[in-house]
């Protein structure tokens, strides 16, 4: 059965990110120890921290 490290260009898909933005997520779930974290909550965590702070 797959899971995420063997499909990740499906994986990148499904949240409609470029190549480099995947990278990026992964390299920021690494760095953080959010790799255990589901996916949605590692990409909501990185998308916070890429909006401009007011």
């Amino acid at each position: 059965m797959p899971n995420q490290t063997d499909c990740p260009s499906s994986t990148r898909e499904a949240f409609r990110c470029t190549g480099q933005e995947f990278d990026a997520i992964v390299r920021f779930a690494e760095e953080r120890g959010l790799e255990h974290q589901p996916l949605q909550f590692v990409v909501a965590q990185w998308c916070r921290l890429q909006r401009p702070s007011s």
